[in-house]
């Protein structure tokens, strides 16, 4: 079995599930090992995915066939697995789903064959009532398990953003994530890049509001083009774009870009700069400037200086030395949940205090680096009050030199300098930003 569409697919899950492994870097690894075809390459993505993603949903179902509690944890991930195709995967049939889940059993353990074989056969037949949460009664429980989101995220977003708008994040996170490019215009005009895309055949929508911005169907046949080689677009998503718009720096200002990797927003700031001043583009790691520099070098931007250097701790020579600041932080992701399928498991909620604890370190580290009535934008990706609004609250309680600047934003204004961007809106990532002007 080895070159097996579900055999790799059990494999990578079971990376996941026992070892801790990253969803997409398992995934990634199998598939390099692998000599599937395209097409089997994208099911093998599908089965991982999906189940993981679908994880809490699939067990809930599972749970009405048999006792999850006394079955081994391997048979309950392959029962996981079969499920996830008798339920999203129409075009596959039951005996092919229930043939391969069956020989699976048997190469993991031969014992459970007859054990996996009768629960696939009844929940084909559909003989058993899953016992969902009553929707009117225990809203906040039916969408955990109905969308497959730990409980105490859907806690938060209730709270915050209601029920209506929970539900619609619930169901966007579980879909795949739109595509977008950036169109580089230091070497292309977006009327340009339009012209490429219809002739390779590619399905696009423009950005009314922002017309560097592409909607694509695929990726697949812009890889081996020259919008790519040449460097006259890079894969961003629509959200990511905005950070740089809002901060609007001017030519021959200097800016620093506080946590720049991997150079999407850094190379977005030039391209605005019209690759004029400096940008100061920091990350800690050295691997990770490294990809700043590759994407710099491939969008051919000049005004770029890449820093392998903590944020917070800058030499003195930068205090008080840059006109704009983009502090596009760290965070908890969860404005990125369908891009990784792993994520809603990972986050803790334990974890969230370390997490807010260095952005705030991030923003104080802020204030010694920006000029007099310069402009720091500060942006997440996450869907989280805590790391967002209330990060910003608090700042802004011990910087008295600091206040909220109203800006305008993809034909929306914001006059309270913060905005809360829903994926749902703009078929974009869930993202957050607050414009912050110095006063002295």
């Amino acid at each position: 079995m080895k070159d097996n569409v579900r055999k790799i697919a059990y494999d990578v899950l079971m990376d996941i599930e026992f070892n801790g492994a990253y969803a997409n870097l398992a995934l990634d690894k199998a598939l390099l090992r692998s000599k599937l075809n395209a097409t089997d390459k994208r099911l093998v993505t599908e089965l991982v995915y999906g189940t993981t993603k679908m994880k809490l949903h699939l067990d809930t179902v599972l749970s009405a066939y048999c006792d999850l509690k006394h079955t081994n944890k391997k048979i309950i991930l392959l029962l996981r697995m079969a499920l996830y195709q008798v339920l999203y995967l129409e075009k596959i049939p039951d005996h092919a789903i229930l043939n391969e889940s069956v020989e699976l059993a048997k190469a993991q353990a031969p014992h459970t064959a007859g054990f996996v074989n009768a629960v696939l056969r009844h929940i084909l037949r559909s003989e058993k009532t899953v016992s969902w949460p009553d929707k009117r009664r225990s809203r906040n429980q039916y969408y955990a398990k109905w969308y497959s989101f730990p409980q105490w995220i859907i806690d938060s977003w209730v709270k915050e953003y209601g029920f209506d708008n929970t539900e619609k994040l619930c169901a966007y996170f579980n879909e795949p994530a739109a595509t977008w490019i950036r169109v580089n215009t230091l070497k292309a005009s977006p009327d340009d890049v339009a012209a490429k895309l219809e002739f390779l055949g590619v399905d696009f929508m423009q950005h009314p509001q922002l017309p560097e911005a592409f909607k694509i169907s695929s990726l697949q046949p812009l890889q081996n083009s020259d919008l790519f080689k040449k460097g006259q677009v890079i894969v961003q998503d629509l959200s990511a774009m905005l950070p740089a718009v809002v901060l609007n720096p001017q030519k021959n200002q200097r800016i620093l870009d506080m946590c720049a990797a991997p150079g999407g927003k850094t190379t977005h700031l030039s391209a605005i700069m019209n690759d004029s001043g400096e940008i100061f583009a920091c990350d800690i790691h050295s691997h990770r400037t490294g990809l700043i520099e590759e994407n710099a070098k491939r969008l051919g931007t000049k005004n770029i200086t890449c820093l392998t250097e903590d944020a917070t701790a800058l030499p003195v020579q930068f205090h008080h030395a840059f006109d704009g600041i983009l502090l596009d932080a760290p965070c908890s992701g969860l404005g990125v949940l369908n891009r990784r399928a792993d994520l809603r498991w990972r986050v803790r909620r334990s974890n969230l205090a370390e997490i807010e604890a260095l952005q705030a370190n991030l923003l104080d580290a802020a204030v010694k680096y920006l000029k007099p009535k310069g402009t720091l934008v500060y942006s997440t990706c996450t869907l989280n009050p805590k790391e967002n609004t209330i990060q910003v609250e608090k700042f802004l309680a011990r910087h008295d030199a600091f206040e909220l600047e109203a800006f305008t934003c993809l034909g929306e204004q914001h006059p309270s300098g913060m905005t809360t961007i829903y994926p749902f809106d703009s078929h974009s990532d869930g993202f957050f930003i607050a414009k912050l002007v110095r006063k002295d």
